[in-house]
């Protein structure tokens, strides 16, 4: 995919196409809690509407994230066995169109340090991968129309501070 490469180094070089984000504090600290073990990693989501640039932000925290557009998957991308740790140095899910997916996949976007999760199986159980998230940390981004927004402020994990760092950009 040499042109895919070629524009991921093109695009952001134009002012009048890209306009990057500025520093954001609260990103940062949420960072920082990745330099020290703990039982598990709060999530942080990115909400604004859409082509706000949530998601180049988002990528821009990281080094090298593998990103997945999640959309209206109902399960994680098969792209997400490309997931190595010592090359990713963080994970964005892209563009969840319903919050349900992260009430779905609590259990492994919770990262514990105690074992690896289960990110996707064949229906026969078969064939699974297993990946180990401790210590990974997770983007989520999300627009105006993702649907159980409200989520945020009713649900047991979502709605929680200690596993979701919100960030809203209107």
């Amino acid at each position: 995919h040499k042109e895919v490469a070629e524009r991921t180094q093109r695009i952001p070089s134009i002012p009048q196409v890209y306009q990057p984000f500025g520093a954001v504090p609260e990103a940062q600290e949420w960072l920082q809690l990745f330099q020290h073990d703990a039982l598990r990693y709060p999530l942080l989501l990115v909400h604004a509407p859409s082509r706000a640039g949530k998601t180049e932000w988002a990528e821009s925290l990281f080094k090298n994230p593998l990103k997945l557009l999640v959309g209206s998957l109902e399960q994680f991308p098969e792209k997400a066995r490309q997931l190595d740790r010592r090359v990713h140095d963080g994970l964005v899910l892209d563009d969840v169109r319903d919050m349900q997916f992260l009430s779905d996949n609590q259990e492994k976007l919770q990262g514990k340090y105690s074992s690896t999760v289960e990110l996707g199986t064949t229906p026969s159980g078969q064939h699974a991968f297993h990946l180990d998230l401790f210590r990974l940390p997770v983007v989520v981004t999300v627009n105006n129309t993702t649907a159980n927004l409200h989520y945020l402020h009713s649900h047991d994990f979502l709605g929680k501070r200690a596993n979701v760092r919100l960030l809203s950009f209107q």
